[in-house]
């Protein structure tokens, strides 16, 4: 599994998965900051820099991409902006998000015009980036207990996994828990 715990959590909770507790309360302390995304279409080409995004790390935006320029959207002039924990936080009630959308297309005006985006979706990714992390590459309960049997093969991973790798992003926790997972299943075999 490799939502985030919160979710996954849940999930194994609400199937009737039960966990030993202290499994659970040690998966339960990793938390999640939040980020508010928004895609917005521009009605003529932009340039980010060479690669086509960039951290910005301001009082809102946090990181602004240029997915046309990317590649990734051949067909549009598409934009991607995330906003930075405290202002996603901010501006997480629903009442908010359209005056923090305006405001972030604002904050990137350097980057673009905010007259040249003519249509926008916004998101709120409730588990960006975890705060802190498991203190293990990844969780299985076969590997701590041999009376949980009955759960069957069960592993966990994702970016809120501690990396044996100093420096890591979160992206690359999420892909080297993903390959010790499999790399611990090949040995089993």
């Amino acid at each position: 599994m490799t939502p985030p715990l919160r979710q996954t959590l849940q999930l194994l909770g609400e199937s009737g998965i039960s966990l030993p507790s202290n499994s659970l309360q040690e998966l339960g302390r990793v938390s999640y900051r939040i980020c508010m995304a928004v895609l917005a279409i521009a009605s003529e080409p932009i340039q980010i820099n060479d690669s086509g995004s960039c951290s910005i790390q301001d009082d809102k935006l946090l990181w602004i991409s240029c997915n046309h320029q990317k590649g990734i959207s051949p067909d549009c002039y598409a934009i991607t902006l995330h906003a930075n924990p405290k202002f996603s936080e901010c501006h997480y009630d629903m009442s908010k998000r359209e005056q923090a959308v305006q405001e972030l297309i604002d904050a990137a005006t350097r980057y673009f015009s905010s007259e040249s985006i003519i249509d926008y979706q916004v998101h709120l990714w409730r588990y960006s980036t975890p705060i802190n992390h498991f203190n293990d590459v990844f969780f299985s309960p076969q590997r701590l207990f041999d009376s949980v049997e009955h759960i069957g093969p069960l592993y966990i991973a994702g970016d809120s996994f501690a990396s044996r790798y100093e420096g890591t992003s979160n992206f690359e926790n999420a892909f080297l828990s993903g390959l010790e997972v499999a790399n611990h299943i090949h040995n089993l075999y």
